[in-house]
């Protein structure tokens, strides 16, 4: 899986840049804004814990679609 990183970009250039990927269905799964901390990883290390977020949301989103089925029952 390739991964996105961005940097240099305002907060609202980086809004405009979101939002032209969903309207153009571009998906990047994983992305990441430079950080001074995430500057200092290696490409491995990077890709490691964009994957393991990207699992964390896959998880709550999956909980609260389960949450969700309970209520409408």
């Amino acid at each position: 899986m390739q991964y996105q990183i961005m940097c240099g970009l305002s907060g609202s250039e980086m809004n405009a840049l979101l939002d032209a990927l969903r309207r153009q269905n571009i998906n990047i799964p994983l992305k990441a804004v430079l950080t001074e901390t995430n500057a200092k990883w290696s490409s491995a290390r990077l890709y490691k814990e964009l994957s393991a977020e990207r699992a964390a949301f896959k998880a709550i989103a999956a909980k609260k679609a389960a949450g969700k089925g309970l209520h409408n029952k």
